[in-house]
């Protein structure tokens, strides 16, 4: 009696699908770790010799559901990268990448003083920041005594720790609260000065000289003449309003010296579940903002979800740094 062949639908989905189960397990897919390829492989070889009708309709479910899934896992998972370990089950932003509940979204300098005076500041980070020092000598590149710039940089301990490495810090914010609790908190002597070239702002400026942190609108800022080696942007684009990202980025291109690094923290969530702030910022959105003038290198994403995301309603939050440089034709 001669031996049946494998049904064509057997074959075929076999073999997609051991393809697929090769691919996801290197990408540490959440199904598969669950046992379920062994589950689906072992029912399709025990249909192997079947020809009829059910078979053909359980095959086209099959691969049904083998689309559903490169939709909504694979296809994310190729798109990483992701370090080991802050995977989880939400690969990807849900909603339009536009983020058009967040476009028309508008926080006005008074609402960040408010937060300040209300000391609704969760955003604030009592350590130094763990991307900073995974990623600091992408920041320094080797290079000692550099002046580093703090964008809307409130009372970030991580001034003071780069600070007491040789540098020269510079930051800004609108908060006068803020920028006398940093001093006060990391125990630096600190005074005070009129700033000439805009009307109203302070400066507070440590004893040393080393730091010096402005008090005024971040636009007024960059009317003073100065030019920095590096940059830590944590918290600072993802606060701005999302009409003004053109405006910002082009501002802080003007504050780059020609072999400055630039490190930029950004945020991604569900934009469909939160207004913001933080904004979600995209990728695509970094490489709009800035690749005409930039190299633009990812450097890590991890996992950011804490319990303060949960009551927001989120499921996952994650921090994204990326490396900016200028390119050598950029003026």
């Amino acid at each position: 009696m001669a031996s049946r062949q494998p049904h064509i639908y057997s074959v075929i989905s076999t073999q997609v699908f051991s393809w697929y189960y090769t691919l996801s397990f290197f990408r540490l897919c959440p199904f598969f770790s669950c046992g379920g390829a062994e589950l689906v492989l072992s029912l399709f070889y025990q249909a192997s010799t079947g020809f009829d009708v059910l078979l053909k309709r359980d095959c086209a479910c099959f691969f049904l559901q083998f689309w559903q899934l490169w939709q909504s896992d694979f296809q994310a998972a190729l798109t990483g990268p992701l370090k080991s370990g802050t995977m989880n089950s939400s690969r990807t932003p849900q909603g339009d990448e536009n983020a058009p509940r967040q476009q028309s979204k508008v926080v006005d300098e008074e609402e960040w003083k408010k937060k300040w005076e209300q000391k609704k500041t969760a955003f604030h980070k009592d350590q130094v920041h763990r991307l900073l020092r995974a990623h600091l000598n992408a920041l320094l590149n080797n290079r000692t005594g550099l002046r580093i710039f703090f964008p809307l940089c409130g009372k970030a301990v991580d001034m003071k720790w780069l600070a007491d490495m040789g540098h020269t810090i510079t930051g800004v914010d609108v908060s006068e609260i803020g920028l006398k609790d940093f001093f006060t908190e990391q125990n630096v002597p600190y005074v005070e000065e009129d700033v000439p070239e805009i009307p109203g702002a302070k400066l507070f400026k440590s004893s040393s000289g080393n730091i010096s942190l402005y008090c005024c609108s971040f636009y007024d800022f960059i009317r003073i003449p100065a030019k920095y080696d590096g940059i830590w942007d944590r918290g600072s684009l993802v606060a701005i309003n999302p009409c003004d990202r053109e405006r910002y980025s082009k501002a802080m291109l003007s504050l780059m010296e020609q072999d400055c690094c630039y490190l930029l923290v950004t945020v991604s969530y569900n934009p469909d579940l939160l207004e913001g702030p933080p904004f979600y910022v995209p990728n695509s959105v970094i490489e709009k903002l800035y690749g005409e003038s930039c190299d633009i290198k990812l450097l890590e994403t991890v996992d950011a979800l804490d319990e303060r995301h949960r009551v927001w309603g989120l499921d996952y939050f994650r921090e994204t740094i990326h490396l900016l440089t200028l390119k050598a034709n950029t003026p």
